[in-house]
C-alpha cells in the first residue's frame, strides 16, 4: 500500500513539473516578438543639421512610437517620453530624436569618452542585416560623441573597436532648457544626426537605395538618480537588457517618394529558431557545452505544431552549434557565432 501510494505521489509531481515547465517558446517569448517597423522616406532636400526640429524635411518624416523599456511588454513605461525620426538620400542617413527631460544634465566633453555613464542617446546601425559586424553611435546633450565598431555581438565573443570613428558624421544638439541647472524645469533636448553611407562599409555594403533594409534601433540611457541602476529606454524592445542583440532591431525600410510602405512578418520556423538559439546560450552557459537534443533545449509538442520536423537540424560540438531549418524555397540557419 505505501509503495503504491509513494508511485501515485511521484506520478502526481511528475505531472505538475510537465504541466508547469515553459515551453521553448513560451521561455523565449519577450525576445521573439516581431521587431519595429519604419517606413523611411527619401528626403527631399537634406535637412540643416542644427539639433533642432523644425526643418522642414522633418515635417514630412514619420515619427516613431514612442520609446519603451528595453525587456518590452509587461515592464514600466519610461518615465519621460522619446520618439525618433529617419531620413534618407543618397550619401546620408538622418536621425532626429525629440528627448523629454526636466534635467538636462551633460557633463562629459571630450571625443570617446564613455558616454553612457550619463544620459545619453545611442543610434545602432547594421546596414546589411546579418547581426555581424555593425556601428553605434553614442551623444551626450553636449554633443559629446563616441563611435564604435562592433566586429560582432558580444555574445558570440566581438570586440569593439573604439579606434573607429565616423569619417564625416554631422552632429548637433539643442538643449530647451538650460543644461546642468538643477534651479529650473526643462523640456528636454533634441540630437541631429547626419551619417554619411560612406562610413558604413566596413566589411560590407548595402547602399541607400530605394527597396532596401536596414536594421536599425535607438537606445536612450538615463540615470534617473546618481549610483543607479540606469534605465535603458529603446525604440524595438530586444526582450532583454542587452542592446547588441541586431536580429532584435527594429526593421528601416527605405522608401522613395510615393512608394508604398513596407511590411515585415516571420515565419513559425523563424520563430523556432531564434527560441533554440537563445536555449543553446543559455545552456552553454549553464553546462559550458552545447546540445543537439530539442528535448534538452525545452522544445514541447506545442512548439512544432505548423513544423515539419523532418526539416529541422541540430547539429553541435561542445563549444559551437548550427540550427537550420531548410525548405523547398529557404533555408533559416542560425550559429554559435551569430
Amino acid at each position: 500500500m505505501k509503495t503504491k501510494l509513494l508511485y501515485i505521489i511521484i506520478t502526481f509531481l511528475c505531472s505538475c513539473v510537465m504541466t508547469d515547465a515553459q515551453s521553448v517558446l513560451e521561455k523565449y517569448a519577450s525576445c521573439l516578438t516581431v521587431p519595429r517597423v519604419y517606413n523611411c522616406h527619401k528626403a527631399k532636400v537634406a535637412p540643416i543639421i542644427d539639433g533642432c526640429a523644425d526643418d522642414v524635411a522633418w515635417h514630412e518624416a514619420e515619427e516613431t512610437e514612442l520609446f519603451v523599456d528595453i525587456s518590452g511588454e509587461g515592464h514600466p513605461a519610461p518615465l519621460y517620453d522619446t520618439r525618433a525620426k529617419m531620413l534618407w538620400d543618397e550619401d546620408n542617413f538622418y536621425v532626429l530624436a525629440t528627448i523629454k527631460e526636466p534635467y538636462i544634465r551633460a557633463q562629459l566633453e571630450n571625443h570617446d569618452d564613455i558616454v553612457w555613464h550619463e544620459n545619453d542617446f545611442e543610434v545602432f546601425i547594421d546596414p546589411n542585416g546579418d547581426g555581424k559586424e555593425y556601428f553605434e553611435i553614442e551623444v551626450n546633450a553636449r554633443n559629446t560623441l563616441f563611435e564604435l565598431f562592433m566586429t560582432r555581438p558580444y555574445r558570440s565573443g566581438g570586440q569593439f573597436v573604439s579606434t573607429w570613428d565616423c569619417p564625416g558624421l554631422k552632429s548637433a544638439v539643442h538643449c530647451n532648457g538650460s543644461l546642468n541647472d538643477s534651479t529650473d524645469i526643462d523640456e528636454g533636448w533634441t540630437v541631429e544626426m547626419a551619417i554619411p553611407h560612406e562610413a558604413l562599409k566596413v566589411g560590407f555594403d548595402n547602399g541607400l537605395k530605394q527597396g532596401r533594409i536596414w536594421r536599425v534601433n535607438f537606445s536612450r540611457v538615463e540615470w534617473l538618480k546618481d549610483g543607479g541602476p540606469e534605465e535603458n529606454w529603446v525604440w524595438s524592445p530586444t526582450g532583454a537588457i542587452n542592446m547588441h542583440m541586431p536580429e532584435r532591431w527594429g526593421y528601416v525600410c527605405l522608401l522613395d517618394e510615393g512608394a508604398t510602405t513596407s511590411t515585415i512578418t516571420r515565419t513559425k520556423e523563424e520563430i523556432l529558431i531564434w527560441a533554440l538559439y537563445y536555449a543553446e546560450k543559455d545552456y552553454y552557459t549553464k553546462h559550458k557545452t552545447y546540445t543537439n537534443s530539442p528535448k534538452v533545449l525545452g522544445v514541447a509538442e506545442v512548439d512544432l505544431i505548423g513544423i515539419d520536423r523532418r526539416k529541422l537540424n541540430i547539429e553541435c560540438t561542445r563549444n559551437k552549434f548550427e540550427i537550420q531549418y531548410k525548405s523547398d524555397d529557404r533555408t533559416i540557419r542560425v550559429t554559435s557565432e551569430d
